[in-house]
């Protein structure tokens, strides 16, 4: 009997004792959110500057050299500038009693769109204008061009106008990946990641199934899909829970989900200078493929 791989790829970490919840890329940066405040690394040895030390990171979105901030609160948005001056987004003059936690964040058509609490809201950024667009509470968002899509009970597609025009009966588990015309997402459960897909354009659905590997089956602990990354040839599937986490590498010669790091349980993937990085609930972790 053969014996399926151990570990390919070479964990490092990277200097931030703290629970990741988000993260963000740009070429030159790496923007993460953390329960401690918001950090921006230059390099994968230490941040090189920290900012809302005070604050819970719920959300990044990165439009050029832009980085926008949601946090924990009622009405928490910031704007962080190029030249790293960081600015709250005020609030609607009128506002309801109501609390408005920000959830999830997309720069898309010169506004800000906003999946909160309240429903989903839009601020223009050049009128400073803001707009509460549907009532309905989303989880994820993702700008695609013609279309922002927002998930929740179910995908929803949303025109210019922020009209709704497309439905999709798919609740997503995972922060959506848009990759060769298509929305990416994973589940996890019983023992085996699942990669789905959504056409754009075309309407069309598809799932397919990884059995994990005897090594990722040992570590255990785990209870659902918590991200998703392509990184390399590979899509990488993050694994978290109330317990132990991990990231499995989707093999699609094997069809199985092979370990790929383990550790705390996974919030969150990015990949960034040729490193899959690993927010968990303990830290800051960059993976390479072994040599």
């Amino acid at each position: 009997m053969l014996q399926e791989p151990e570990i390919e790829e070479q964990a490092t970490e990277c200097g931030l004792p703290r629970t990741v919840l988000c993260m963000e890329t740009t070429p030159n940066s790496l923007w993460v959110g953390t329960t401690a405040g918001l950090y921006l690394y230059r390099d994968l040895r230490a941040p090189a500057a920290s900012f809302l030390s005070s604050e819970t990171i719920n959300a990044l979105a990165v439009a050029s050299a832009t980085v926008y901030v949601a946090v924990k609160r009622n009405w928490g948005l910031y704007q962080v500038s190029p030249t790293l001056r960081i600015t709250p987004i005020e609030p609607p003059e009128v506002t309801t009693a109501e609390y408005m936690e920000p959830r999830a964040l997309a720069v898309w058509n010169n506004a800000l769109a906003i999946a909160s609490t309240t429903g989903l809201h839009r601020y223009a950024l050049s009128r400073r204008e803001w707009e509460l667009a549907d009532r309905e509470v989303y989880r994820y968002l993702l700008a695609t061009g013609m279309r922002l899509w927002a998930c929740g009970s179910q995908l929803v597609g949303f025109d210019r106008q922020y009209r709704p025009v497309e439905r999709v009966p798919v609740r997503i588990a995972t922060p959506p990946v848009l990759e060769q015309s298509r929305l990416w997402w994973a589940t996890a459960s019983g023992g085996i990641a699942s990669l789905h897909s959504y056409s754009l354009g075309i309407g069309k659905t598809q799932r397919e199934d990884f059995p994990l590997n005897d090594a990722a089956m040992r570590v255990g602990g785990w209870s659902h899909a918590t991200a998703l990354a392509r990184f390399g040839a590979f899509w990488y599937v993050g694994l978290g829970g109330r317990g132990r986490g991990m990231v499995v590498r989707l093999n699609l010669s094997s069809k199985r989900a092979e370990l790929a790091w383990q550790g705390a349980s996974v919030n969150t993937l990015a990949v960034w200078r040729g490193s899959l990085m690993v927010g968990a609930r303990d830290g800051l972790y960059a993976l390479r493929r072994a040599e």
